[in-house]
């Protein structure tokens, strides 16, 4: 009965935060798609974390009624717009329906598949207790703290307590906001129930993936990578082992994936709202752990590039709308550092004095790291494929020499090189950084990696125009 009420309730929380985004898009009267569709919960769940984070720094109560207030006035406000966006829902309802019709029987035995996986993910998580070390003492912890407080503050928690009880109070604040919000909406703390929610971003990652890939590869090829994207076992870190459950590695892997079909689709397309939400994307991974800032700066000089060069060619300005979602994604990031500066929660990794790097170090650390992954290719099932999938993917990239396709593996590439100087450049034991942070890096990267794959599968065929629905017009 528990699971049962605890996954209802999981599946309400998904729906409330799908229409949350949903709202936002059509608010800002961007242009709706399946891939679109299939990030809202995330930016619905980001959307009401922050809103939790803005209540406390205003004193006002985390209320389940508090928050949705503000939801259902924009909602009556721009009521017109949402109706329109629901009558487009219900009719995307049943294009998919009878798209599914049209499955082959192949086809459609690789989405039971998949469903049945992501099925077992779902009642594993409700089911099995809280043990992930991480998952306690930093994530859970951070989101208790916030919501006895009903504040985003650690300024009670000592912050000179040393390993392993450190609880990092550096990383960012927006995984735990999001367990809050769920909270907020059953109305107590539930630590089983709120590790729970990386199903949801299990769900917008897989869904973006077939939305971004169905126009290149096809509904069969799509659906193979949709049940790779579930399947693998790399996966089970977060969805099946219970020491490694209610971690963000897994979120971010999922936010940075997103960003990444967006833009895709922004280059491909010339969608201006792709680039956007490319950067939204990216802004929630830099506040979802440490490791998204390098993603967010890659992706930012990658949009700002092109920016410029529209500029320059067709003296094209981006619409203000954009500049001030833009500046939005930012505050949050920059009012975090901000705290932690002034805090004094600084930066394990970078306030810690680093080893002395000659040249015969490096080396010894670069051996050290080849020889640790190539242990981790022969003991791990899908590392390999990974490894070949990449390979795989850079050749297809540069034999194409197709532009979208080229960015996402740059910002793919970029963000593994970095994982590698962190490693390199690590001021802590070095084997001891392999053994506890090796595996969760890859994992964030699988499923941009996937992503990659099957773009570069895709890339040799023509672009296809995806079918999109018209903007909903904002207007009250």
């Amino acid at each position: 009965m528990t699971v049962l009420v605890g996954g209802l309730a999981l599946v309400i929380y998904i729906f409330l935060a799908y229409c949350v985004g949903r709202l936002i898009v059509t608010m800002l009267g961007f242009r709706t798609d399946a891939l679109v569709r299939a990030g809202s919960p995330l930016l619905g769940a980001g959307a009401m974390a922050l809103q939790l984070w803005i209540y406390g720094l205003v004193h006002a109560p985390w209320w389940l009624v508090l928050v949705a207030a503000p939801w259902i006035i924009a909602a009556a406000v721009w009521r017109r717009a949402v109706l329109e966006a629901a009558r487009t829902e219900a009719a995307g309802v049943r294009r998919l329906l009878n798209g599914l019709g049209d499955v082959d029987p192949l086809t459609a035995g690789i989405l039971v598949l998949t469903l049945a996986t992501a099925g077992f993910y779902f009642l594993n998580l409700l089911a099995q207790p809280l043990v992930g070390w991480d998952a306690i003492a930093m994530w859970l912890f951070k989101a208790r703290v916030f919501f006895d407080l009903s504040a985003v503050d650690l300024s009670h928690v000592p912050i000179n307590i040393p390993p392993p009880s450190d609880r990092h109070l550096d990383y960012p604040p927006l995984f735990p906001l999001m367990i809050d919000s769920f909270w907020v909406l059953i109305g107590r703390v539930d630590d089983i129930v709120g590790k729970s929610i990386g199903f949801m971003f299990l769900t917008a990652a897989v869904s973006s993936a077939a939305a971004v890939l169905l126009p290149v590869l096809g509904k069969r090829m799509t659906a193979l990578i949709a049940f790779v994207l579930v399947a693998m076992p790399a996966l089970q870190t977060s969805f099946v082992l219970p020491y490694y459950m209610g971690y963000a590695d897994y979120a971010i892997g999922g936010l940075m994936m997103i960003s990444l079909a967006h833009l895709y689709r922004s280059t491909r397309l010339g969608r201006d709202e792709s680039s956007v939400l490319a950067f939204v994307f990216a802004a929630l991974a830099a506040l979802t752990k440490n490791e998204g800032v390098p993603f967010l700066l890659v992706v930012a000089v990658i949009i700002g590039v092109g920016l410029a060069w529209a500029l320059a060619k067709d003296r094209e300005w981006p619409r203000m709308l954009f500049v001030g979602v833009v500046a939005c994604s930012l505050i949050p990031i920059v009012a975090w550092q901000v705290y932690v500066r002034v805090h004094g929660f600084n930066n394990v990794f970078i306030s810690q004095p680093g080893p002395q790097l000659t040249a015969d170090v490096l080396a010894s650390r670069a051996h050290t790291v080849a020889s640790f992954l190539w242990h981790l290719l022969n003991r791990e099932n899908d590392y390999p494929w990974l490894a070949v999938a990449w390979i795989v993917a850079t050749a297809l990239t540069f034999m194409s020499r197709r532009r979208p396709l080229m960015l996402v593996w740059l910002a793919v590439t970029a963000q593994a090189i970095f994982y590698g100087l962190a490693l390199l450049l690590t001021p802590f034991d070095l084997n001891f950084q392999l053994v506890t942070a090796v595996d969760r890096l890859i994992l964030q990267l699988t499923p941009s990696l996937v992503l990659l794959f099957g773009l570069a599968l895709g890339g040799q065929a023509p672009a296809q125009t995806v079918e999109t629905e018209k903007p909903a017009t904002a207007v009250a």
